[in-house]
């Protein structure tokens, strides 16, 4: 007899995809940056490539170009690194270009500026300081400008004007000679037609120079300039071919003498007024670095018409000494870079103000700042602002540079390696910097990994060995191909462990820890700002229930971590010394609040302490039959099944049931020795502890589990790549993905110590059949008692390469009369398998059921999908019944009669010996849209229900038992509704705007759901 289950299954599943064919799949979540499926793949991570992590690397000078590109050099590596996409990436081409010129410039590239609002011109300083270098196609091609001979003097600075007079622009250069003789100038050449290099005669040696903003109109220079008394702003106006004082020079101090020609290391400009001319009012801020107390930030206020300025002293720190190595102006906003760092903590020393016009005014550090100046404490910060001035970046380098003296000397210049200088972004106006290239740190191996509960944030911790290690943030549409790097911090341990909150908790805060330390922070912000979680106990793990919960193993006593926004702004209260008993620990993980989980390591007993009352008692499961290191999960499902699985370092898989077990139930995995464990859609996955690859089953809930059920995925992965302990991770992207690290130390380049991804593809896919399909008759070979030859057909899965069938003659599968595996079709579009009547016989008159899945990906390996819902299929009888009929007759009603009572009974001529018919009522003629369908034993049905008035219907009436027959099928229509509606009314459903009626979308969405709730309760009890 036809059991219904399967009937209901298919209809559950042929909605559900019926209703994926007008519903647009989900696509909001990011995907990654490889496309590889069913194969092992490696996530793009910070490297070498495209100079993310660059070692060694200074960034001596920061240039913002054209149309957001930026240029960054490296002297004592003789480097000019170029940047279109903000930083993100660079070029190195343009030393090598340098080199290619007639005649070759001498490298290192000292200096560089870029013309305003044209990317094609840039000049640079070259030939230890001696000679400039111009391009006009954007650094492809360069040419010697003809500097003068300067015999001691050496290039302190260079700028290029805006264009005035249909695209010229004009070149300057500062000159200096850094002992007590003050002897330097400012060039100036037009860039074309050139007339040669003038002079404008300071005799001052020049440590700063700057084009005004506006200056096709006010034709001014501004330069820094020191003599043996002082410092000076100078400003120069162009009159022809001539230059003269705007104003006489303005010494820039306020209490005290300003550094000498000897003393002046280097200065900076910021221009934030439009006109620098004499009858203008402007405003320019300086700063230096010199031998004296007298360093700082100065604004200079001049009125217009005045023969003088105003200098004000704005003392960043307290009209205490502070050495500064650049200054820009942005959006009303001052940023200043100072020389010296934090040599502790990797931090560069920068400073902001927002109201730099004030007479008092305020700066602020930030609370999260770039980085630079590790261990020599020098990091020479280089701010700029974006052109709007939204956006502050910062270069850091370590030369070690004391006076004008070793200014002038190369040696001075050498930096240090491992330094963390970085080029910096800071996009909220200078409070908090993240890293994002040429950033010279050590990546030794990669600790650990996280993903934000949405998949829209990919986080990344790295040990450096040698000195600080990394937090990383990836948030790009692609997971991966770009990154931040979000702090930096010495771990001491060279351990860091990262915990999400979980997607339940509705909160998006990243916790990470030091384990065998008692230093965790946590950050609301996608890592953004850090907060310490103070008090913390000493951690061996850590598992985050919420923003505001979470628990600390600390060996074997676990820790209970409560956020009290209301206590003193905020503190964290601790319930402490919760002891688990248990002898060794090695993890903690949580469901909800309530329940606890904790493991032993490879000393313990392999025992599972676990809490259903947050932690306030522990109850044990017995210990594994082969302890080890125990990873642990709870099952998907857990709050209605109450299963967990453990895995075991040197033994194998296994499954618990909260409440329920007395012993563990081995799930029989084809190796020994685990080292990661996880579940999603379903499916159980196994990180191997000494081999290669994740063990992987779609069946964890079954009472046996065999080997042949499990599938190893390995395709892709390089030799000796061996997951890292606890790294293994799976989300549900569409696909299944699984994470996780190599344990070895990192090298992206050489594939080793990688982040790598599997798209697992097949779990939430099945084939699905489509002939023979349910219910359907084959035809009967009289002769030979068979069917004849026919095949079986079904939808392809993407990516699958080979299938397996099961033919069996009960929907459980229990009388299994063929398995046929490894069937390669011809087509893989249009997949089959036509079994021969020699291998295979089916009897006319018989009833079969029949599955299929795929077995092997197109990459070769041995990966199953899940099953296709089960269809079953009869071969028509070899012979009629008493030689009268070979289908029912119908009698009542007559086909194709109307006027029919909406509760009728029907009935037919049967077949003598006839011991059960199947009646089918239907309101279509497909007979899909079924009605009821019922097994009687008896040629009469009475339908109890009442049929729509007006209404066509369809019914089948055809002998299963003992002997099926062919079906025989008649139509009638019921009678019509007496009308009492008045003739002026006219009755019209409402409709959507598409014209199909709103009662319709109204069913369709109940069936929907319905159907679903019903397909998944199947799936789940089989």
């Amino acid at each position: 007899m036809i059991k219904k289950r399967g009937v209901v299954i298919f209809l559950g599943l042929a909605t559900l995809l019926l209703i994926s064919g007008f519903t647009p799949l989900a696509d909001d979540k990011p995907v990654l940056a490889s496309p590889d499926e069913l194969k092992w793949y490696i996530v793009d991570t910070p490297s070498e490539e495209d100079n993310v992590v660059l070692s060694p690397s200074e960034i001596n000078v920061v240039v913002r170009g054209s149309g957001g590109i930026f240029y960054a050099i490296d002297i004592p590596h003789e480097e000019v690194y170029e940047s279109t996409d903000g930083g993100v990436t660079w070029e190195d081409g343009l030393a090598e270009a340098l080199g290619n010129a007639n005649p070759a410039a001498a490298l290192p590239v000292w200096d560089m500026a870029a013309a305003p609002g044209n990317p094609d011109l840039l000049v640079v300083v070259t030939d230890n300081r001696a000679a400039a270098y111009l391009s006009d196609d954007g650094g492809v091609e360069w040419m010697d400008t003809g500097v003068p001979d300067l015999g001691a003097l050496l290039i302190s600075d260079i700028a290029v004007s805006s264009e005035y007079d249909s695209g010229n622009a004009d070149i300057a250069i500062g000159t200096r000679r850094p002992d007590a003789v003050a002897s330097g100038d400012v060039w100036v050449l037009e860039s074309g037609p050139f007339a040669g290099w003038k002079p404008m005669e300071l005799n001052m040696d020049v440590s700063s120079i700057m084009f005004s903003s506006n200056y096709d109109e006010d034709g001014v220079i501004l330069a820094i300039a020191s003599d043996t008394a002082g410092t000076y702003l100078c400003t120069r106006h162009k009159i022809g071919d001539e230059w003269i004082d705007v104003i006489p020079p303005i010494e820039i101090e306020e209490s005290e003498s300003s550094p000498a020609e000897g003393e002046i290391i280097v200065s900076d400009l910021a221009l934030p007024s439009a006109n620098y001319g004499k009858q203008a009012e402007w405003i320019a801020y300086v700063a230096y670095y010199s031998a004296t107390e007298a360093d700082d930030v100065y604004r200079i206020k001049h009125g217009a018409g005045a023969e003088d300025a105003q200098v004000s002293r704005l003392d960043i720190k307290g009209g205490d000494k502070v050495s500064i190595a650049s200054i820009d102006y942005g959006a009303g906003k001052l940023a200043v870079g100072e020389i010296f760092g934090e040599e502790g903590s990797a931090n560069a020393s920068i400073y902001i103000c927002s109201n730099p016009e004030e007479g008092f005014p305020d700066w602020e550090k930030p609370s999260e700042p770039p980085t630079g100046g590790a261990f020599s404490g020098r990091a020479n910060a280089q701010v700029i602002w974006s052109s709007g001035g939204a956006v502050v970046y910062c270069g850091t380098s370590s030369n070690q540079v004391t006076s004008a003296s070793e200014w002038a000397l190369p040696i001075y210049w050498s930096g240090q390696s491992l330094d963390e200088s970085a080029f910096s972004i800071s996009e909220d106006g200078g409070d908090t910097w993240n890293q994002l290239s040429l950033i010279d740190t050590e990546m030794t191996s990669l600790s650990d990994y996280a993903l934000s509960s949405d998949v829209g944030t990919l986080y990344l911790a790295s040990i450096n060995r040698s000195g600080f290690d990394s937090l990383w943030r990836s948030e790009s549409e692609a997971l991966g191909e770009s990154w931040q790097r979000i702090l930096c911090f010495d771990s001491r341990t060279n351990k860091i462990i990262l915990r999400p909150t979980p997607e339940e908790s509705g909160g998006e805060a990243i916790f990470f820890a030091v384990p065998d330390s008692d230093y965790a922070r946590y950050s609301l912000d996608m890592g953004e700002t850090w907060e310490r979680v103070y008090d913390c106990p000493p951690i061996t793990d850590l598992a985050v229930v919420s923003d505001e919960v979470l628990y600390v193993l600390d060996d074997n006593l676990v820790h209970k971590g409560t956020w009290d926004g209301e206590m003193w702004g905020g503190i964290w209260e601790w319930q402490r010394d919760i002891d688990t008993r248990l002898s060794s620990t090695y993890s903690i993980d949580v469901r909800g609040e309530d329940f606890v989980f904790v493991t032993e390591d490879e000393n313990g007993d392999g025992r599972l302490a676990y809490s259903t009352d947050g932690a306030a008692t522990f109850k044990f499961t017995e210990a594994v039959p082969e302890p080890g290191n125990i990873q642990f999960i709870p099952d998907e499902e857990f709050t209605r099944n109450r299963f967990v699985y453990a895995a075991s370092s040197e033994g194998k898989i296994y499954r618990w049931t909260i409440g329920g077990s007395t012993y563990w139930r081995e799930l029989n995995p084809p190796h020994l020795g685990f080292c990661g464990l996880v579940q999603n859609g379903g499916a159980l996955y196994g990180a191997y502890a000494y081999r290669r690859g994740v063990a992987r089953t779609l069946i964890p809930h079954q009472d046996t589990i065999s080997a042949s059920d499990w599938d190893s995925l390995t395709v892709g992965l390089v030799s000796g790549a061996i997951f890292k302990p606890g790294s293994l991770k799976a989300i549900s992207n569409e696909t299944i993905d699984l994470w996780a690290l190599d344990g070895r130390d990192y090298n992206f380049g050489a594939n080793t110590g990688c982040l790598w991804v599997y798209s697992d593809t097949f779990v939430l896919q099945a084939p699905w059949p489509t002939s023979p399909a349910i219910d359907g008759l084959i035809e009967c070979d009289y002769c030979a008692c068979q069917a004849r030859v026919f095949c079986f057909r079904w939808r392809e899965i993407p990516l699958a390469e080979k299938y397996e069938i099961w033919i069996a003659l009960d929907e459980d599968f229990s009388e299994v009369v063929a398995q046929v595996e490894d069937i390669t079709p011809a087509d893989v579009q249009s997949p089959a398998w036509c079994p021969s009547t020699e291998s295979l016989r089916f009897s006319c008159g018989g009833t079969y059921y029949w599955k299929v899945r795929s077995c092997q990906g197109v990459e070769g390996e041995v990966i199953h999908s899940r099953w296709s819902p089960p269809m079953y299929f009869g071969v028509k009888a070899g012979t009629t019944v008493g030689g009268l009929h070979i289908a029912p007759v119908l009698e009542v009603p007559e086909p194709g009669s109307g006027d029919v009572p909406r509760s009728t009974v029907f009935s037919w001529v049967g077949f003598p010996g006839t011991t059960e018919y199947e009646f089918l009522l239907a309101e279509d003629a497909t007979l899909t849209q079924v009605v009821i369908r019922e097994e009687v034993p008896t040629s009469a049905y009475q339908y109890r229900g009442e049929l729509d008035w007006g209404t066509t219907y369809f019914w089948r009436v055809r002998a299963i038992e003992p002997l099926p027959s062919e079906p025989a099928l008649g139509s009638f229509t019921i009678m019509v509704e007496p009308q009492h509606v008045s003739p002026s009314l006219s009755l019209s459903p409402v409709q959507t705007e598409s014209g199909t009626p709103v009662w319709i979308w109204l069913m369709i969405g109940i069936l929907t759901s319905l159907t679903v709730v019903v397909v998944v309760f199947c799936l789940v009890k089989r």
